[in-house]
């Protein structure tokens, strides 16, 4: 998620889902409604949350250095793999755009879930 999900390119969805949390916050899925009750927008940095709100717990420290495999040079088939790929970056492809409205992907996907 961004930092602000009422100002993405599914900001319609995130608007939508809000607007029915307000009126029933048992009518959005669990990671919204989270989102929802805990008055933020998004991950990150909040500038005000609700005072009921406990503090998040701080982050897993990173393992240790002497942890980490030491890097080895790529051979044989891997090294292949790798040219090829570079080498297909400067190939053009062929893009298209699509305008989806998001929240009748939204209701497809839990009309196919209900199955």
């Amino acid at each position: 998620m961004f930092e602000n999900v009422f100002e993405t390119v599914n900001s319609g969805l995130a608007q939508a889902l809000y607007e029915d949390w307000v009126e029933d916050p048992a009518s959005v899925p669990e990671e919204w409604r989270e989102l929802f009750d805990n008055g933020l927008m998004g991950i990150g940095e909040v500038a005000e949350v609700a005072e009921d709100t406990q503090p998040q717990a701080p982050a897993p420290a990173a393992p240790p250095a002497s942890s980490a495999p030491s890097p080895e040079p790529i051979e044989g088939p891997a090294l292949r793999l790798l040219q090829n790929m570079e080498a297909s970056l400067s190939i053009p492809t062929a893009t298209s755009f699509r305008d989806v409205d998001v929240g009748r992907l939204w209701q497809n996907r839990a009309a196919l879930n209900r199955e």
